[in-house]
C-alpha cells in the first residue's frame, strides 16, 4: 500500500473505456497528470458528451514503467492549465532537460515508456471492477451520460478541484 503523503498522479478517460482498462490496462504513452490537468481533461470528455473517469496512481509505481515527456501536451498545450501562451512554454521547454520531470513541471503531465497493466490498476484501484462492470451495463444500456466516477486508491487522497 502507498504512503499517505505519496505523490500521486492522475489519468482522465471515458467511462465507456473503462472495461477495456480493467482487462487490458493502459498502453505506453497514455498522459498521466497533476489534479487540476485531470480535471481539465474530465471537463473535455464531459463536453464531447462522455462520461469522465479519473483514475489514480502513487507516482512511485508509475516512475517503475519509464517515465517521457508528454509530448503531446507539448505540441498542443492545455493552455487553460499551464498558464503560458505556446511561445512563453516552448521558450521555457527549451531551458530545460527535456525530460519528463521538465514536462511535468511545465505541462502538468508526462506519459510511460511502458504500459501500465491491469494487475497493477486492479491492485491499485480497487473499486475499478465494480466500476468497469457498470460500465459495461451502462454502455450495454447506450447510456454516454451521468456523474464523474471518481476511482479511489488504497492511498487517501482529495479529489482534484
Amino acid at each position: 500500500m502507498a504512503d499517505a503523503n505519496e505523490p500521486v498522479m492522475f489519468h482522465a478517460t471515458s467511462r465507456v473505456a473503462l472495461p477495456n482498462i480493467q482487462r487490458h490496462g493502459l498502453p505506453e504513452q497514455a498522459p498521466w497528470t497533476k489534479p487540476e490537468v485531470a480535471a481539465y481533461h474530465a471537463r473535455l470528455l464531459e463536453d464531447a458528451g462522455h462520461v469522465p473517469v479519473i483514475l489514480s496512481l502513487p507516482l512511485s509505481d508509475l516512475l517503475a514503467l519509464g517515465p517521457v515527456p508528454d509530448w503531446e501536451a507539448l505540441h498542443n498545450p492545455p493552455l487553460e492549465t499551464v498558464n503560458r501562451d505556446v511561445e512563453a512554454l516552448a521558450l521555457a521547454w527549451s531551458r530545460t532537460k527535456a525530460d519528463w520531470e521538465a514536462s511535468l513541471d511545465l505541462l502538468g503531465s508526462f506519459c510511460l515508456s511502458n504500459p501500465v497493466p491491469a494487475a497493477l490498476l486492479r491492485q491499485r484501484c480497487p473499486s475499478i471492477d465494480r466500476w468497469a462492470d457498470e460500465a459495461r451495463k451502462a454502455n450495454a444500456a447506450g447510456q454516454g451520460k451521468g456523474r464523474k466516477a471518481w476511482i479511489k486508491t488504497r492511498h487517501k487522497r482529495r479529489k482534484p478541484r
